[in-house]
């Protein structure tokens, strides 16, 4: 079972060349290996991300940048190039700001700021030129289990037959799985579900099988 106080990060990438995806957990102890981990992350999707797109990246609105940036972070947005026309380059250097507290709620931060970064950023490039499509979650098992759970029911459509497309690792896996993945969301919107065993099991379960479809798919 999940210890009730494991770290959760789940990082995924979908660029023209490749798509990747990983989830781990991380005990209180091993949280030190959470932060470089996320670093690298975010730090190879700003580069390639910018490497392959940079005329959209560059051209885009980033709309009242200010309200998405603390008071301390706007010198760092401005010495870094953030004025008009550059806007990218200073929204790098505050994410990477962020991305130096190493709590919890510092990674979260850094992440929310990157993700917005790269919404605006690619918003209105053409499917056509492959715009790159990622994802970071670090969280709790209250905040990362709503999460999953929404991600699988994302992934598994419950109407279209798996031989439609062929066999997906997702469908195969998950569909069968889908009413008690139903009811298991709904119970994780209280906050006293950690302590019904019952429901802390499932979700254990379902996190290892999803764990085992990303290990084999990537």
């Amino acid at each position: 079972m999940l210890p009730q106080d494991a770290v959760f990060f789940l990082e995924f990438s979908d660029t023209a060349g490749y798509t990747f995806e990983d989830v781990r957990w991380y005990s209180p102890e091993r949280l030190p290996d959470l932060h470089p981990a996320l670093c690298q992350f975010i730090r190879t999707q700003l580069n390639e991300a910018y490497a392959g797109h940079s005329e959209w990246l560059n051209l885009a609105e980033y709309p009242d940048i200010e309200e998405q940036l603390e008071s301390a972070e706007v010198e760092v947005f401005r010495s870094a190039g953030g004025i008009e026309g550059d806007e990218f380059h200073g929204l790098r250097a505050v994410v990477l700001h962020r991305l130096e507290n190493t709590t919890v709620e510092g990674m979260q931060s850094a992440i929310e700021l990157f993700q917005w970064v790269l919404d605006c950023g690619l918003f209105f490039c053409d499917e056509s030129d492959h715009p790159p499509k990622c994802l970071a979650m670090v969280g709790d098992i209250t905040q990362f289990a709503p999460f999953l759970l929404d991600r699988i029911r994302n992934r598994v459509c419950p109407k279209r037959k798996i031989s439609d497309v062929g066999p997906d690792a997702y469908e195969v896996a998950f569909r069968p799985l889908l009413p008690a993945i139903e009811e298991l969301r709904r119970d994780v919107e209280r906050p006293e579900w950690r302590d019904n065993g019952l429901a802390l099991t499932l979700f254990s379960c379902i996190y290892a099988l999803y764990e085992q479809v990303v290990q084999e798919q990537y």
